[in-house]
Formats: structure tokens, sequence, C-alpha cells
């Protein structure tokens, strides 16, 4: 018996010996993966906007490179001041220290040891979604299903005065699983995007997956133990069609042309945007940008060039820019997981017995 209890034991403990070495090895990955940024790395000149300078202002990004494709003050009535920051003239900063290495991106950590944000590295970004053996502009069918998506949907969706976005003479587009607004509960799927070819939706949720994964390898391992804990013991749902299904991520929102004010969202998980062109060729790994998505608390505007991936913390101010050429017609997309959704927006529900241990653990 003591034979056989020892032999358990060891066993055990080789699996956990096994199990932090490979822990170990995907931390060091990731870290050597990135060009890391602080505060520090920030020059003081770099203004950083405060929280409440945010909240009332209409702060939004103008990404232009010429003066005469600035943006001009909205025609509509704005219940705020209208404030917007150049990025050419030096408002925010811009890291470029990962251009002439797309092995490598780039993370922003806070005093706290927080990411903030982290830009992939674009060669791991753009071989691991967009480019395929079968398919080189595999990019130009994402398109072809965002553009039926717009059309799907009647009109462009409103997020708000302190989300609001800024369209031109297109929609900015929803789909996926979403908290319901008159009463309790989730909704399983958008109307509109049953209405969308089968081979549109299919094309999505594939993005969808091949981005998750990536997400999944630059992410700690502890907190996508987290999500997916969180997923098995909750049930929360994930997008799906045609019997297939993302394993993390609920909706997606996209848009041609669009800027948002800065704004903060009640994600659970890291978000993840992306941004792309229509273009006969395949995406190239030296590509200029076209976007930027930025973070004036933190003063850091992050270039985006086609096909570039970012995670980041929907909590920490956060927008996307108008595009950078105007004859440029530019796809953002992004992805994300609410807290309702996870919650399952519905406060009358009793918590589990696992729950009340999570409660309970995190009070004390």
């Amino acid at each position: 018996v003591d034979s056989v209890g020892s032999t358990v034991k060891d066993n055990c403990t080789s699996i956990m010996r096994s199990r932090n070495h490979r822990r170990r090895k995907k931390d060091w990955k990731q870290h050597a993966s990135f060009h890391h940024i602080d505060d520090d790395y920030i020059p003081s000149s770099v203004r950083r906007y405060s929280r409440s300078f945010i909240s009332s202002n209409m702060v939004v990004v103008d990404g232009s490179t010429c003066e005469e494709n600035d943006l001009k003050h909205p025609e509509e009535k704005l219940p705020f001041p209208w404030v917007p920051l150049l990025v050419r003239n030096g408002d925010l900063f811009v890291p470029k220290s990962h251009y002439e290495t797309p092995t490598k991106g780039i993370k922003y950590s806070s005093d706290e040891c927080i990411t903030k944000f982290c830009l992939l590295p674009r060669k791991d970004a753009i071989y691991s979604t967009i480019f395929r053996n079968d398919d080189c502009l595999y990019h130009n069918k994402v398109c072809d299903a965002l553009d039926d998506l717009e059309q799907a949907q009647r009109v462009s969706f409103q997020r708000g005065h302190c989300r609001h976005v800024f369209t031109e003479n297109n929609k900015y587009c929803i789909a996926g699983v979403q908290p319901n607004r008159a009463s309790t509960g989730v909704s399983s799927q958008t109307y509109h995007f049953s209405k969308m070819k089968t081979v549109h939706q299919d094309t999505i949720i594939d993005y969808i997956q091949k981005c998750e994964s990536l997400m999944k390898k630059y992410i700690p391992h502890e907190e996508v133990a987290v999500l997916y804990e969180a997923r098995d013991h909750l049930k929360f749902k994930t997008m799906f069609a045609n019997g297939y299904q993302s394993s993390l991520y609920g909706s997606i929102a996209s848009g041609v042309n669009v800027h948002l004010r800065i704004h903060t969202d009640l994600d659970f998980c890291y978000s993840l945007t992306t941004v792309l062109i229509r273009c006969k060729k395949s995406y190239k790994m030296d590509g200029t940008k076209i976007s930027y998505f930025n973070f004036p608390r933190l003063g850091v505007a992050t270039p985006l060039r086609p096909g570039d991936i970012l995670l980041f913390d929907a909590t920490e101010p956060h927008a996307s820019s108008s595009r950078c050429n105007k004859h440029l017609h530019v796809y953002c997309v992004s992805f994300y997981l609410k807290s309702a959704v996870v919650g399952l927006h519905d406060n009358s529900k009793q918590l589990t017995p696992f729950e009340n241990r999570v409660a309970k653990r995190n009070k004390s």
C-alpha cells in the first residue's frame, strides 16, 4: 500500500513539475516576443489625458497624415465639447520599435505589472490569421463577410454619447451574443446575423477562431485558465453559426472608415481589434500604417498596419482613430466578451456552490 501511495505521489509531482516547466517556458517566450514599454518610456513632453477630461469631452483621435484630410467638426449636435487629438502633431506618442522586427510586438505594462495592451508580433499575426496555403487573398473573403454583415443590418448601431461612433456613409455593425436591453438574460444571436449568407457566417466564425488561438498564445496561462473555468461553470454563450462556434469571444463589432469617441467598456477579458483593407496581393510584412488604436490616458497611439492584431484591456480609455489615408477603405474589426454575458445578465440567479466558494475566497 505504501509503495502504491508513493508511486501516485511521485506521478503527481512529476505532472506538476512538467506543467510548471511548460508554464515557465510559455512565459519566457511571451516576454521575448515583445518590445516592452511603460510610463517611463513615453516622453515627458507627451500629455496624458485624465479620466475626468476624457469623460467631460468628446475626445477623438485624428490619424490623418496631411492637413487637408484632418477631421472636421461634426455637423450633429454633441452634448460635450469636441476635442480632436492629432497624432501627426505629436498629441500622442507613437511607438515604432517593432517596425524593423516583424517577430516582435509591443507590450505596455503599468507600474502594477498589469498589461494594458499588446500589439502581437506582425509575422505571427499575419501567418496565423490572414495567410493560408489554399488562399492568399483570405483577407478579401473576410471583407466580403463584413460587407454582408453591413447589408444585413438595417441601420447603423448607436452606442450612445459615452461611446459615440462617427461614420462616413457606412454602418457600424455588431453581431453575436448580446445582453437583453429591456429584460434579464442574454440573446444568443443578433437578428440580422441569421440573414447573412452561410459562407460569410462561416468566414467570420473561422476568422474569430484563428484570432482566439493567437490570443491564447500570448496571454498568461493563468488568465486563459480563468476564462475556460468561467465558461465551463457558467455556461455562457459564445458566437456560433452552422455548427461552428468560437471558444471564448461572444461578439463582433465592425465598421468601414469609422472612428469612435475615447471610451471604456465592461469586457470580461482582453478584447481584440484588427484592421483590414482589400487588395489584390497578400499583406506585406513592412506594410504601411492605415490607422491608430489609441490610449490617451497613457499618451499612446499604437500604429496599425493591415492584418495587425492588438489585445487590450477595455477598462482603459481607448478608441480607434480616423484612417490615415482617405483613399483607403479601412475595415475596423473588434472581438469581445461582455462581463454581462459571462454573468448571464440576471442578478436574480442564485450562486452555485462553486461560485459561493469563489466569492468567499475573494472576500478573504
